[in-house]
């Protein structure tokens, strides 16, 4: 009985290797050409999609909200080892060629391919103020009162940004390919000073327009992949907006405004704001653009604390959340 079951086992095994003989190695996974690469680098550094365009080209001022809860913030501020001052408004800009480039260009077995934007930054913060606090020689320390002065203040910044792009060629069997931008990630992170020691936002972020509330989900707070999140991947061709993954569509000429709750230190105060087009508090909010159709915008959640306002040795550390949104 043994002996036969060996031969029958032995008999299969032989059949397996002669009937294998003459058959076509498996089709390898697609891994792309120098041709593919240059295509999908080349959008990335030509498109205003993956810009930080939050970052301002002049100094915008603070609005009375955010101007309020700051000198509230100095006023009460008890330091007195260095110089406090009193902000009027400030801005932000990168550093040209600071750029730390570590993105990851992925393709992947159906002719598609994904990049991961990974980059660091230096940047240049700068404050305009109204008054600050003197210096006393005799006690070593600085006056609790603010003197008028009028002037601004630059302080340097490193940051880095995360975020992701999925792309398919027009046409997968034809060389050389044209790729194209099919999805995005929900939203452009960007940390300062990095993604270990900035504040982060754990809970969802909300945007309301009349009639109308948009959460966006934190992936460490909301795993349901049903939501709107901002390490999933949403359609960006899309311009009806009525997929299961479809960006966030706002309408036009409407008041936004939001509300986000950062984690951070426990001494930490912040101002949070929104931008599109302008700068303004959370609380206080902007009117949204119209376009003739529906158009991809970042709608930013900015978080600052407050010390690198206020403070003349304070850094500055704060997120920014980019929401990726169509807009009509």
């Amino acid at each position: 009985m043994k002996k036969g079951l060996l031969g029958f086992v032995g008999f299969s095994v032989l059949w397996l290797f002669v009937s294998q003989c003459g058959n076509p190695p498996p089709t390898e996974f697609f891994a792309g050409n120098s041709d593919d690469s240059l295509s999908i680098l080349s959008f990335r550094d030509t498109t205003s999609v993956f810009a930080l365009t939050f970052f301002e080209d002049s100094i915008l001022s603070l609005d009375s909200v955010a101007k309020m809860n700051l000198w509230r913030y100095a006023r009460a501020g008890t330091d007195r080892s260095q110089a406090k001052f009193l902000t009027v408004g400030f801005g932000r800009k990168v550093i040209p060629d600071s750029f730390f480039i570590r993105d990851s260009l992925l393709f992947i077995k159906d002719t598609t391919a994904t990049l991961i934007l990974r980059r660091d930054f230096v940047g240049e913060l700068s404050l305009r103020i109204c008054s600050i606090t003197p210096y006393d020689a005799d006690s070593g320390i600085y006056e609790t009162y603010f003197l008028g002065k009028d002037t601004v203040l630059k302080k340097r910044f490193t940051g880095s940004t995360w975020e992701w792009g999925h792309f398919e060629p027009v046409k997968k069997d034809t060389e050389p390919r044209v790729w194209r931008l099919v999805k995005v990630t929900g939203c452009q992170v960007v940390s300062i000073p990095n993604e270990e020691n900035s504040p982060i936002i754990p809970y969802p972020a909300v945007l309301m327009t009349p009639g109308r509330v948009d959460s966006v989900f934190p992936i460490a707070y909301y795993r349901d992949s049903t939501k709107f999140g901002d390490r999933r991947l949403f359609y960006y061709l899309d311009t009806s907006c009525l997929k299961k993954d479809s960006l966030l569509f706002l309408s036009g000429g409407q008041k936004l405004t939001a509300s986000v709750t950062p984690w951070m230190n426990p001494d930490d105060t912040t101002l949070r704001f929104l931008h599109c087009g302008e700068r303004k508090s959370t609380s206080v909010g902007v009117i949204l653009p119209e376009f003739p159709s529906p158009t991809f915008k970042r709608i930013y959640l900015d978080v600052v604390t407050c010390e690198a306002l206020t403070y003349e040795k304070k850094d500055y550390r704060g997120i920014i959340w980019g929401v990726g949104t169509k807009i009509k």
